[in-house]
């Protein structure tokens, strides 16, 4: 038991603090185009100017990147075709990636999925669905100098910390209708350093609550992809709104409270 724990201990040091990193760029081998970030957010080759990331040396041949502009990491998982982008608070199985030497040149495999990164033809977004890595699954690694990493955002305060189940959702100031086993069902945590998951009742989320100036936001969401109808997925496009117009967050009778613009009512939570 004691192996076990020393084995899991330094697997999260491992995680969380990370002693080296480089900053890289990532350039095809098949079209020569670098890894640049298109309208969406996600990464495509050739998509303007490439995309600087801190390359984080994790265990073995196992590594992470970093967004040294946000402090966010490359996640594989964005979408039904595993398209990637710079979008996730923490490093977990969607975020780590085999490093390959091909001899002269890198290819990617994700831990998660077991399969390579790559793109099909130039201009394409990079996702990771490749059972084998050719050309179009190889990179150059480019060394270059990132920007100064700007302050991180604020955790929230100490007081919205815990565990939280969802009693009122508003539309225009009115509460809705949610049955009693909706609101078991709709959870939200939130960790000191700002970390946020939960379930919408219908799928389980990640994200993160900053403070901003006198107030506070919720973003940075990423979830499972379930389908759900009737109430479930009412609820969910609610709470989703709700996390998206946040702009202030209170405690008020030991209930969180979350405010849009104006102060408008968007949610409200109990202690779990």
């Amino acid at each position: 038991m004691l192996r076990s724990f020393c084995r899991a201990l330094a697997l999260v040091l491992c995680l969380t603090a990370p002693a080296f990193a480089e900053v890289v760029t990532l350039q095809s081998l098949a079209t020569g185009q670098p890894v640049g970030r298109d309208s969406a957010g996600l990464l495509r080759l050739g998509a303007g100017a490439a995309v600087p990331m801190e390359m984080i040396r994790l265990d073995g041949r196992r590594v992470a990147f970093r967004d040294p502009a946000s402090g966010l990491f490359l996640r594989a998982g964005i979408g039904a075709a595993t398209e990637m982008a710079l979008v996730s608070p923490h490093i977990r199985g969607w975020e780590t990636f085999e490093l390959v030497d091909q001899g002269g040149s890198v290819s990617l495999r994700s831990v998660q999925s077991g399969q390579f990164v790559g793109a099909d033809g130039r201009g394409q977004r990079l996702n990771a669905t490749w059972g084998s890595a050719g050309r179009a699954q190889q990179f150059q690694l480019i060394p270059t100098v990132a920007a100064p990493r700007p302050l991180p955002p604020r955790p929230p305060a100490a007081i919205f910390v815990g565990q939280w189940r969802v009693q009122d959702l508003y539309v225009h100031g009115q509460s809705q209708p949610l049955s009693m086993s909706t609101r078991a069902a709709v959870q939200l945590g939130i960790d000191r350093q700002g970390g946020a998951e939960g379930n919408t009742g219908c799928n389980a989320f990640d994200g993160r609550v900053t403070a901003e100036g006198g107030g506070h936001r919720i973003g940075g969401i990423m979830m499972t992809r379930r389908s759900c109808g009737g109430e479930a997925g009412q609820v969910e496009r609610l709470l989703l709104e709700a996390f998206g117009a946040t702009r202030q967050m209170e405690i008020l009778g030991g209930r969180l409270i979350l405010r849009g613009e104006g102060g408008r009512l968007l949610a409200r939570f109990a202690p779990h």
